[in-house]
């Protein structure tokens, strides 16, 4: 197969894939700057991970590149820089065990990182064309080292996800109504599986639906389990994986529908206002109204 058949058939999968990098003479850390992140081997070397990740292994990098590090907000740089502790784990977070290959990533596959009881959470979608490691897109992949491998990634994987769906919306100081419904509705132990993707409405979309409306649902099981339903879908779908027109089953079993306005999504008629917050059983996007679906709209 000739090179300019490997570089259509990269462009058609949306990945550059290259198993056969000429850099299986080099460890890790220098292919890493090879590849041009050499932010990501200066913080590993003030971490004193550099000894680890240079001769220990084998371990599968998935390697943020400079532009990845230099789109997080400043406050959020200097404190990972300023605290070793804090940036050995995000460091730890982008290392797993084992050489593993793009052939090996399943959509919503985990993988256990260096960082204990954590784990990188992989997607694939649009036929597979996009593929993602906890919500950043892997551009580059299978860039072999002597001691493992390296997939390289748009966007630094901060924050860790640590909190389930529930847990923090519970953290959060706008989405308290949720919670409270979702246990009103005996859905807590079912939000602790997944992986769910969750649209989250924030407390002042709760207060402005009609007057009695939501105590008339929550007469009844049945229908408090549709309306929160109604808000969640099965599977993890970041930003990046949904398409304007998109109509997306939820758990209640009626679908919703993406909509893009210039950068902002839309879930029918609500506007996404805090998307792709990873937790550890998927992602939430936080939006501004509560969606009904249409087997309730006609109560009160």
């Amino acid at each position: 197969m000739n090179v300019s058949l490997l570089c259509l058939l990269a462009i058609f999968a949306g990945v550059v894939s290259s198993a056969s990098t000429g850099g299986s003479n080099l460890d890790l850390l220098q292919l890493a700057s090879r590849l041009g992140a050499n932010k990501l081997v200066s913080l590993i070397q003030q971490a004193g991970l550099n000894e680890t990740i240079a001769h220990g292994g084998p371990f599968t990098i998935f390697a943020p590149t400079d532009d990845a590090f230099n789109k997080l907000p400043a406050d959020v740089l200097n404190a990972v820089s300023q605290n070793v502790t804090l940036l050995q784990n995000v460091l730890k977070y982008h290392v797993v065990n084992g050489d593993i290959l793009s052939s090996d990533l399943i959509n919503d596959f985990t993988l256990p990182t260096l960082l204990p009881y954590r784990k990188i959470r992989i997607n694939m979608y649009k036929n597979n064309t996009i593929v993602t490691a906890t919500g950043s897109r892997i551009t580059a992949v299978d860039k072999m080292a002597n001691n493992g491998v390296i997939h390289v990634i748009d966007t630094v994987m901060y924050q860790i996800p640590d909190q389930s769906v529930l847990t923090y919306a519970a953290s959060q100081p706008d989405l308290g109504q949720l919670v409270y419904n979702a246990i009103r509705a005996n859905l807590q132990t079912t939000l602790e599986g997944g992986p769910f993707t969750i649209f989250a409405p924030v407390d002042p979309a709760w207060y402005a639906l009609p007057p009695d409306f939501l105590n008339e649902i929550f007469l009844n099981l049945n229908r408090s389990q549709e309306l929160l339903g109604y808000h969640v879908v099965k599977g993890t779908y970041y930003s990046i994986g949904l398409e304007d027109g998109q109509h997306v089953p939820t758990v209640e079993g009626e679908g919703i529908t993406v909509g893009f306005n210039g950068s902002q999504v839309m879930i029918n008629n609500a506007v996404v206002t805090k998307p792709n917050i990873r937790v550890t059983n998927g992602v939430v996007h936080v939006i501004d109204k509560v969606l009904v679906p249409s087997m309730l709209k006609n109560i009160t």
